[in-house]
């Protein structure tokens, strides 16, 4: 498994095993509430080893009304606990998907992360 599919998979794994509800990588399964982890920036690189900035994109359904913004906050709250994530910021958004506009939290989560020498 290559470096950043297998750091991607660490995430959503750590998120669902602290309890997020509706993880996904993939646009075309987003239905709010849901979190969407996002392609990470490549911060930097030393043969196996990256420092990644993944979006973690917490939607909740339109309208952006007060509901729809407690929603994702409340979400959000939950990634702030989670100790193996270091959240180096948090920027309300809205998300496209389609024609549909998602009000949206975006967390960017950093990790430090070695590719399996093993390849597994």
């Amino acid at each position: 498994m290559a470096l950043l599919t297998a750091a991607r998979d660490y995430l959503v794994t750590v998120l669902e095993t602290a309890g997020v509800p509706r993880v996904t990588t993939d646009v075309r399964d987003v239905a709010p509430p849901c979190v969407l982890v996002d392609p990470p920036t490549i911060r930097s690189l030393n043969g196996d080893v990256a420092e990644l900035d993944f979006p973690v994109c917490v939607m909740s359904a339109p309208p952006a009304t007060a509901n729809a913004v407690t929603s994702f906050l409340t979400r959000a709250d939950l990634i702030l606990t989670i100790e193996e994530l270091l959240v180096i910021s948090g920027t309300p958004q809205t998300y496209f998907v389609g024609q549909q506009e998602l009000p949206t939290f975006t967390l960017t989560c950093r990790l430090t992360y070695q590719a399996d020498p093993e390849g597994d």
